[in-house]
């Protein structure tokens, strides 16, 4: 759905991200994609190496496909105090989707009074990848591609993760945060994220449902003005937000690494519904960067599916451009809405379009319905171009008017033409927040 000031238009939430990810790869490399079943482990063997911090400056666990071919690079940065060991079954899990996967750790775990300040580790971090790009392909059985990088992390790690991509926005192909925390100004730390990014940087947060609620009557280990909302409203598009409602900040670690500090899910075994956390966070930061740095954009769809996901959830993306075809998220009164996506369907062909009220619940068979706020008239249909996808300059909505002047609104190609939403062929938006 979108959101009207005209607040927010974001179209088509299913495989159409091609024409905004495609990332440039040497066409003589044959790199390993993913076939899929992503909260599943994947089809690859995986073997650990450690690097001692006298080799490379700090100790680094790299998780590595066994079998010989090409795979992106993800470093995944470790939360707050925390030891690298707490994410082994997310970085297996991900290392057999077909990544290298490094974990640095930044610090001694435990050590919280002497741990750096966020920008120290940041600046660490930024060391680190060039370490990486210069070192790692003499160290492990396999081809790291590192000009295909993604960042990753958890709580403060994923903090970390932004000031690196940051300070190095050109080398970082992908980001992704883990219920991440930015600066605790109580603490006399800045914010990483101060308003809406510029970086041209597709991204993916996993929030979780209890993280912003209050410890002991102090401070909660995901406080929602610095957590992952925090984050995804300033996150240019394109870009995901899944929420695990049910669960807490630190669901994800391993079962033996795993402290009850944070609120937690509840279960009986208790670590079933930690499993199912671990295997939420695996499997859509593998669709993520599966779809990212392996153009494999069929992936990308996971991102988007609830109905699927191994525990509750709540998801959004940002997808949204303006008449320059360029990346926007805010479209005022009166202002035009356009449209872009890759959508693979019959080139030079008419397909309706239904700019409607925000619907709380799709049904598979359900009559499109109306528009009842709208002042002004959305485009009823759209032609694809030649080669069958929306192009940018595509209107949705000439002078766009609504009332209220602040609502949300969803969109659907109705690609069978037959009124009515059908679940695998119709083309949905998605939710966006302002």
């Amino acid at each position: 759905m979108g959101k009207l000031i005209v607040k927010g238009f974001i179209i088509l939430a299913f495989l159409f991200l091609i024409s905004v990810l495609t990332v440039s790869i040497d066409p003589c490399v044959n790199a390993y994609v993913s076939p899929g079943n992503f909260y599943e482990q994947g089809e690859l063997s995986i073997s650990v190496i450690n690097i001692a911090d006298t080799i490379a400056p700090v100790e680094l666990d790299i998780y590595t496909p066994s079998d010989s071919d090409t795979y992106p690079v993800i470093i995944f940065q470790h939360g707050f105090g925390s030891s690298i060991k707490g994410y082994e079954a997310i970085s297996t899990h991900l290392a057999s989707h077909g990544f290298v996967v490094v974990l640095p750790q930044m610090y001694p775990p435990g050590d919280f009074g002497s741990a750096p300040t966020p920008e120290e580790e940041a600046t660490l971090g930024v060391q680190i990848i060039s370490w990486i790009e210069d070192n790692i392909n003499s160290h492990i059985p396999v081809a790291a591609d590192t000009s295909l990088l993604g960042l990753a992390g958890h709580s403060r790690g994923g903090q970390v993760a932004y000031r690196m991509a940051l300070q190095v926005a050109e080398k970082v192909k992908a980001l992704a945060g883990v219920d991440p925390v930015d600066g605790l100004e109580m603490f006399g730390q800045t914010l990483a994220v101060t308003g809406p990014l510029t970086f041209d940087i597709p991204t993916y947060i996993l929030g979780t449902g209890l993280g912003p609620i209050v410890v002991d009557g102090f401070l909660a280990c995901a406080p929602e003005e610095i957590g992952p909302s925090h984050f995804y409203a300033a996150n240019p598009p394109p870009s995901w937000l899944v929420t695990a409602t049910t669960h807490g900040h630190a669901d994800m670690i391993d079962e033996e690494d795993y402290t009850e500090f944070c609120p937690a899910c509840v279960s009986e075994p208790p670590h079933e519904c930690r499993d199912g956390m671990r295997s939420l966070t695996g499997g859509t930061i593998a669709a993520f960067f599966s779809g990212t740095l392996q153009e494999n954009f069929n992936a990308l769809a996971v991102l988007i599916d609830a109905g699927s996901t191994p525990v509750p959830a709540e998801m959004e993306m940002k997808y949204t451009t303006n008449d320059g075809c360029e990346w926007d998220n805010d479209f005022t009164q009166g202002e035009t809405v356009y449209g872009k996506a890759a959508l693979g369907l019959s080139p030079d062909t008419s397909y309706p379009l239904y700019v409607i009220d925000d619907q709380t619940e799709w049904t598979d068979g359900m009559t499109i319905p109306t528009c009842t706020q709208c002042i002004s008239s959305p485009s009823t249909s759209f032609t694809t171009d030649a080669n069958g996808n929306m192009a940018c300059d595509t209107v949705i909505w000439q002078n766009a008017q609504v009332n209220p002047p602040l609502v949300y609104f969803d969109v659907v190609i109705d690609v069978d033409s037959d009124g009515l939403f059908d679940v695998g062929t119709d083309f949905l938006d998605s939710h966006i927040q302002p």
